[in-house]
């Protein structure tokens, strides 16, 4: 959310010293150039949101799909399937451990509050 408010607020002073220093030559074109760096980037960030939210989302339903079959393949007992199904839990544990981090970082908008209730496969 910071990230949001820091570009919208570099966005709207940009727009606004442009506009108050009217003839002032120096200061136009940079006070221009900062309010359309972070218009574009406020895009960018807006854009990016539903989107990596609605993959953060996908990632959760099949992290939870993984656990699930790892579960059912170490009640038969069959060591072949628990061996071929390492390298999916150390991808989903990889995944898990990066989603939590980005979640106590400034990008925690873009990661659901979900990841934390997930335990990592063992």
């Amino acid at each position: 959310m910071l990230i949001l408010i820091v570009l919208a607020v570099l966005f709207v002073l940009g727009l606004i010293i442009s506009v108050l220093v009217n003839g002032i030559d120096w200061l136009e074109i940079p006070s221009t150039v900062i309010g359309v760096i972070a218009g574009v980037l406020l895009l960018i960030a807006l854009i990016s949101l539903p989107i990596e939210r609605l993959d953060n989302h996908a990632q959760i339903v099949e992290f939870n799909a993984i656990k699930t079959t790892v579960e059912e393949a170490r009640k038969r007992g069959n060591d072949f399937e628990n061996a071929a199904l390492q390298q999916k839990i150390i991808t989903a544990n990889g995944w898990l451990a990066k989603a939590k981090y980005y979640n106590t970082t400034v990008f925690d908008i873009w990661v659901p509050d979900k990841v934390n209730d997930l335990s990592p496969i063992k």
